[in-house]
């Protein structure tokens, strides 16, 4: 290996880890408290982030992503997880949030059908806690109160917390 070679090799893995390390922190900005760079070989690049493993990427280019895609289901195996996505850094972009997940078109429409039908259960739930209160109220028996307000309140002072 020529010395050249060696140091972009060396600038290419410290990019890398700056990249690891900003899609932890971003993770940790949006609920994922837990999230942290583990990036040892074998290994999933982040944990902290539920069942999913997580490979990050830089700025690898687009041919190399079923490579990324087969790495990280073999680390999220490794790790017993049966999900995982690769975290494709966005070319000019420093922001971690701007770039792109990827994963298996199976897992995200399953994952996405899943989030529908808690959404729908947890809209049905308020809807009937609503109708509940209402109906107490009327007979004078309860305090009608604003759920969605009572929420706000709740993650306001936890700090924002999701």
């Amino acid at each position: 290996m020529t010395e050249a070679n060696s140091r972009r090799g060396k600038s290419n893995r410290a990019r890398g880890a700056r990249w690891m390390q900003a899609c932890a922190l971003a993770l940790r900005e949006h609920g994922w408290p837990g999230a942290e760079v583990v990036g040892s070989h074998g290994r999933s690049d982040l944990t902290g982030c539920g069942d999913v493993g997580v490979e990050c990427k830089d700025t690898q280019d687009w041919s190399h992503l079923q490579a990324a895609l087969d790495q990280a289901l073999a680390d999220a195996l490794r790790r017993g997880l049966s999900t995982c996505c690769v975290w494709k850094k966005r070319a000019g972009v420093a922001d971690p949030m701007e770039g792109y997940v990827i994963q298996q078109a199976s897992v995200y429409w399953a994952d996405r059908a899943h989030l529908e039908r808690l959404e729908r259960t947890e809209a049905e739930h308020r809807a009937l806690v609503q109708r509940l209160a209402e109906a107490e109220a009327a007979r004078g028996t309860f305090t009608l109160i604003d759920p969605a307000a009572d929420m706000r309140a709740a993650r306001d002072a936890a700090g924002g917390a999701r």
